[in-house]
């Protein structure tokens, strides 16, 4: 077996995570053509449905739909919308969260929606008049501190 045909799957399922949802499906040739345009992995027609069916044995909720091409999408992710949503708001108001380290936790969240819904993501991710503190070292001296607590605990 090639490398481009173990790796396949992988990059067919970041195809998927990235570029599906409910609501936005890619046909088997556009799936065909990302692999080919984004990793230069070649495939056919029916090696498509084989790789989605290891992605589904693996966990993941891939919906196939029959029509005159067969389209796939990404139905359910770890986090949904609105949870997304909710920890976007939580990070963008924190006071003890740098805007700086806000604005990159933002994106690692925004990238578990996907890229059909950051147009949604992005009416919540401004807390307008937010005072945030400029110790960067803010997140590890947390860190620390619940490290401590959990050390005491384990003594008692």
């Amino acid at each position: 077996m090639d490398k481009e045909s173990k790796l396949r799957p992988f990059y067919l399922a970041r195809i998927l995570f990235e570029r599906t949802d409910e609501d936005h499906y890619l046909t088997t040739a556009q799936l065909m053509k990302a692999l080919e345009q984004d990793y230069g992995i070649k495939s056919h027609r029916q090696t498509i449905p084989a790789d989605v069916e290891i992605l589904r044995t693996v966990g993941m909720d891939i919906q196939e739909v029959m029509s005159s091409q067969k389209r796939y999408n990404l139905v359910s992710r770890e986090f949904d919308l609105p949870e997304i949503k909710m920890l976007i708001d939580a990070v963008q108001s924190s006071k003890f969260i740098t805007r700086k380290k806000s604005e990159a936790l933002v994106e690692k969240l925004s990238k578990l929606a996907g890229k059909n819904q950051e147009d949604n993501l992005k009416r919540n991710i401004a807390v307008e008049d937010r005072i945030k503190y400029d110790n960067e070292s803010i997140l590890l001296i947390v860190d620390g501190i619940n490290q401590a607590i959990n050390e005491e605990k384990n003594r008692l």
